[in-house]
């Protein structure tokens, strides 16, 4: 009985990790506000001082059109697109309202969209695999 209990919140945990996706990072938010899902990050806070960022597996050939919107009260917010190589290829710092950008793959891997900075205000970042 008891390793079909373990048995059941292993499976859970996995599950949940699983639907989660890979939206990772390290920073600090001070009254914060947060929406994520599978096309999209979004936050509003009073305080925000670190790193969030997005794995998205594409392939070669593959258009990534994304969207991005900003709110700054204070600071510097920087949002990029970090290949599989970890070259950057693309990168907006401050935006003003809003901001769109098609970037296509140069070949198959684990792509990232990340947000940087130490800022006050918020942000929303989406994007659309376009192939």
């Amino acid at each position: 009985m008891k390793r079909k209990m373990v048995l059941i919140a292993v499976l859970t945990l996995a599950i949940l990790t699983v639907l989660t996706g890979c939206t990772e990072g390290r920073y600090t938010a001070i009254m914060s506000l947060e929406r994520n899902s599978e096309n999209a990050m979004e936050m509003s806070y009073f305080s925000f001082d670190g790193y969030k960022q997005k794995s998205l597996n594409l392939d070669q050939g593959d258009e990534l059109e994304i969207t991005m919107e900003m709110t700054t009260d204070e600071g510097d917010l920087t949002i990029s697109v970090i290949g599989p190589d970890g070259d950057v290829l693309y990168e907006a710092e401050n935006i003003r309202e809003r901001a769109q950008s098609t970037l296509v793959a140069d070949k198959d891997g684990t792509y990232r969209i990340k947000i940087k900075g130490n800022h006050k205000g918020g942000f929303k970042v989406s994007w659309n695999n376009a192939s």
